[in-house]
Parts: structure tokens; sequence; C-alpha cells
């Protein structure tokens, strides 16, 4: 198998478009090192900047293990050093936690006959790295039949977990959203989503079928001390990829992209195990093609990770391959909160659109404490007033061309952002 032809000129510069302005030296740098290149600063004092963005882009863990199993560059402080070997451990710390929870949930879905499949680092972290620790994890997501979603919120409100937010409208997420977030365990600290869904929710435009999904069940036997020879039911790494696609650019593209996507990507191609053929024929039968194909574009650049001979043009050329270029690179720069929430609500039905809209002015009493805690209790309605500012100011952004901060990785979209719902980074 050999790489796919790609435009690294004009990948690279698709992807600093991307970033902030303190992010972009050191990107390549990143890339280039995880791909087996040496560590050489371009420019004074840019390791500070290097560390930070490999903390933010998810791939920190996975330098400490490329240098400590290989050797430290001389370049690197031993404050770098210290840094790096600090977000490992603390990347395994966490990642254990998530893992011994997996283990008792899996157990608990089995008994009460609720199917469920593990996505995303869940299933990579232990599967497909060398080290649980090199696959940072913010939470556990879990594929739940629609039909079985009330008894497993019930199975888990039951371990007390609690919704890591509240619905800004009555009944509105299970229409918009395709997930529910719990924030519970030891200590309160860990997070699992409930997903019936795989990208959006039923009213949304972008939502598919998880019917084929479904049928793409592959249990990999467990590797870590808890896990170990435990069968983990989790996608076939032809569907895990082609949902990573999806993942990345209709749920994330344009300004929440991260490196540690790409790799993830270059970990499944890499374990020889995608059936081509069959990824071909299901990204263009859900319309996926352009989204697999800037996927594996991006790993093919920024690790080397080898493609079958033809695959991109075979995915998306010509115009739905420039469409999808120019539809992400509208979504990127310094946008306001309105202008990304109109984003997301413009893949909803104009009744749910309005529904939404009102919902944004006038949350519900139970969003109010949850989104502003409220001292004393009884000034919750005044927190109205401050919401109606914090709108009317952002509009002022949007008309009079204030030049906006950009945003965070977790404000997005209708489901989340200062105005919906909480997001992590993924």
């Amino acid at each position: 198998m050999s790489k796919g032809r790609s435009d690294p000129v004009c990948f690279w510069s698709a992807t600093l478009d991307n970033l902030t302005f303190e992010e972009r030296p050191g990107y390549h740098n990143l890339c280039k090192v995880l791909a087996g290149g040496p560590l050489h600063w371009e420019a004074p004092g840019q390791e500070r900047g290097w560390l930070a963005t490999a903390e933010r882009q998810g791939v920190a863990p996975l330098l400490y293990w490329h240098f400590h199993h290989g050797t430290w560059p001389g370049s690197l402080s031993a404050q770098g050093r210290e840094g790096l070997t600090r977000l490992y451990y603390n990347s395994l710390a966490q990642n254990s936690l998530l893992m011994a929870e997996l283990n008792h949930l899996l157990d608990l879905f089995a008994q009460a006959d609720i199917p469920v499949m593990v996505l995303k680092g869940g299933a990579l972290a232990d599967g497909y790295y060398d080290d649980i620790g090199l696959r940072p994890m913010g939470d556990l997501d879990l594929l739940i039949p629609e039909a079985k979603m009330e008894p497993a919120c019930t199975l888990i409100r039951a371990l007390g977990y609690q919704p890591a937010h509240e619905e800004i409208a009555p009944g509105i997420l299970r229409q918009v959203a395709h997930h529910i977030s719990w924030r519970g365990g030891p200590g309160g600290r860990l997070g699992v989503e409930l997903h019936w869904h795989l990208i959006a929710g039923p009213a949304d435009d972008r939502t598919v079928s998880v019917d084929w999904f479904w049928k793409q069940i592959d249990a990999v036997p467990g590797r870590t001390a808890v896990l170990h020879g435990k069968p983990i039911p989790q996608l076939h790494p032809t569907a895990h990829l082609l949902y990573l696609a999806a993942h990345l650019s209709l749920r994330h593209g344009g300004n929440r992209e991260r490196l540690v996507w790409f790799y993830d990507a270059d970990r499944l191609i890499r374990s020889g195990r995608v059936d081509w053929p069959a990824f071909e024929r299901q990204a263009h039968a859900l319309r996926w093609g352009a989204v697999a194909r800037f996927l594996l574009e991006g790993a093919g650049v920024y690790f080397a990770t080898p493609l079958p001979p033809g695959v991109l043009e075979r995915l998306a050329q010509g115009l739905v391959w420039q469409r999808f270029l120019g539809e992400r690179q509208a979504k990127i720069g310094h946008l306001t909160r309105t202008v990304l929430t109109w984003q997301g609500l413009r893949h909803l039905p104009w009744p749910l659109r309005l529904r939404w809209l009102v919902a944004l002015v006038f949350p519900s009493r139970d969003y109010l404490f949850w989104r502003y805690h409220p001292q004393p209790a009884w000034t919750w309605p005044l927190y109205y007033g401050y919401r109606w500012w914090d709108i009317a100011h952002d509009w002022a952004e949007i008309v009079f061309s204030v030049t906006p901060t950009r945003l965070s990785p977790t404000r997005l979209g209708p489901t989340g952002g200062r105005h919906g719902v909480e997001q992590k980074n993924g």
C-alpha cells in the first residue's frame, strides 16, 4: 500500500488558517516529530508555545512516549521534559479511571440486556495505541440503540451520575442533539456520553441512519490490566474510520479540529484492518466522500500515513471537493457565538429553529440556575437581563464589526456555547 496523492502545501495552508496566531509556529514541528523527524526550533523561545499547542491538540503524551522510548532532544529544556512527563502521567491516571468505569458499565449494560458500542477514545486508547495514557480522553462515548436509551439513562443515574447540564428548553435535546452527557463516577470526576445517533439529532439534516454501523461491531480484546482479554464492543476499523471523518468535519470542522483526531485515523489505518472498498462504498452511500477525504488527506500530510493509490480522488474531487473546502473555510476565523449558533441552527427545520431561538432568549429556570448559579437564589430572574445584554453585545460585534475574541474549543453550535449547552473538546 502506497501513499495517496495530496497537496501538502495547500493542506498546511488550510490548517494554519484554523489555528490561533500563537499555535501556528509549532504545529508543523509537532507533526514532524510525531512522524519520526527531529525536534528543531524554527525560532528562539518557541518551546513554551509549542508545549501548550501540543497539549491543546491532544498529542503531548505522544511526544513524551516518542522521546522516552527514543532520545530526549538536547533542544528540549528540563522544564519542557518535566511538562511532557506530567501531561503523560495525568492522561494515564485519567484514562485508568475511565477504563475501570468502562469495565463496570459494560458488565451492567450486559446484565440489563442493553447493547452498547464504545466510540472514539474509549476504544482507540486500549486497542490501537501502545499505551492507554497516549490518547487523552475527557469522557467515555457509548452508542446505545435509541429504543434502549430510557433504561440506559435509568441505569447510569442509579450509579450516581447526573446530567452534565440542564436543557435550555424541556425535551428539545432529544430532537436536536445526538447524545446526553453525564457526570459521576469516583469523586464525580468522570464523564459518560450516551449516544443514540452518531453525528446529529434526528431533526438535524446532517444525521444518518445508524443501522449500518450497528452491523459493524468488532469485539476487540482489552489490553489494560482491568480490561485484559475482555471483549470491548466497538466499530470495526472500516466503520470507525468513517465515523471519525464525519465527527471531525461535521461536528467540529473549521474551528475545533484537533491533531489527535488525525492521529486516531493513522492508528486505525496502520492496523491494516480497514476494508478500503467497503470504506469507499459506504462513504459515497452516506455522502461523506469529502469528509472522508479530508481526514485521510490530513493523516497523509501530517504523519505520512500510507493510503491506497487513488483513494483520495475516488472519495471526492472536482466541484464536490472544492465546495467542501469552501464551506469549511467559511467556518474558520474570529466568529461570534451568534454566527456559530446560526451555523448549527441552519441544519434544523424552521419550526425547531424558531423554538430554539425563543429558548435562547427565554431559557428554562433550571437552565439559568445551571448556567449562572445565581446567588442568592431569588435573584435568578435578573439573569435574563444579563443574558439579553450578552446576546446584544454579540450582535454588536457583527453589526459594528467589533473584533470578537476567538472562541475556545468548548463553545459551539445549537447544542453548545455560551447561549446553549457546554460541549467538550472531544
